[in-house]
């Protein structure tokens, strides 16, 4: 079985003035979209604020994802 590349695509901004990281997601969420999240599981943002805009995400499946759950207080 082959991994199909993933069509989900993040660019993250960052706004200093409010301390706020925006993620922008654009393309498909599906079981292969974990490789493009798993930068942001390796290096989280550093800000207190993170906003995740799915305005440009034109499918989301959810069969097959897994979901990791981290804690703040480590």
């Amino acid at each position: 079985m082959t991994d199909s590349p993933t069509t989900l695509h993040i660019d993250a901004t960052r706004d200093e003035a409010t301390r706020t990281t925006l993620l922008r997601l654009s393309g498909e969420i599906d079981v292969s979209a974990a490789a493009a999240f798993e930068p942001l599981h390796r290096q989280p943002p550093a800000d207190p604020q993170v906003v995740m805009d799915f305005a440009a995400v034109a499918r989301i499946n959810s069969m097959g994802l897994v979901s990791r759950h981290t804690s703040i207080d480590g």
